[in-house]
């Protein structure tokens, strides 16, 4: 399911990113966690969407240990709110391709109100000025 889709009555951010290393998505993560918790998940959603450039077709028992590594890792940071979620690849034409994700790109990142994006920024720093900059777009009352 598009979370866009389903939660998009509101707003919020997808981040689609494309690299294993997630420890620089850790404070990002959590400041987004709480985030939410201030404004409330009616006022604010957050997807991370992991899309996994090691996938390799039918390898089911590949999925289900990065899928128990990217909960895990959620553990680890506290996020309860923030959802976690992958896609089989950066290539894949029925999520990526429908969003029209660079699958060069480190990470595309939108913002949307009402399901419509109002923002996109690719390759962003996980750092305080984004997040700043993120918000100031959630924010603004324009489209």
């Amino acid at each position: 399911v598009c979370p866009m889709c389903k939660y998009g009555y509101g707003q919020g951010v997808m981040l689609w990113f494309n690299h294993a290393n997630l420890d620089g998505l850790k404070d990002f993560a959590i400041t987004l966690e709480s985030e939410m918790l201030n404004r409330g998940e009616k006022n604010l959603r957050v997807f991370l969407i992991y899309m996994n450039p090691f996938y390799k077709e039918n390898n089911t028992e590949g999925q289900t240990i990065l899928g128990r590594k990217l909960r895990k890792w959620c553990d680890e940071q506290g996020l309860k709110h923030v959802a976690m979620l992958w896609v089989p690849s950066p290539v894949d034409a029925k999520t990526c391709g429908l969003y029209k994700i660079n699958p060069e790109a480190k990470n595309t990142v939108f913002v949307y109100k009402k399901r419509t994006v109002v923002a996109k920024l690719v390759n962003m720093e996980y750092n305080d000025e984004t997040i700043k900059e993120l918000l100031k777009k959630i924010d603004s009352g324009s489209l």
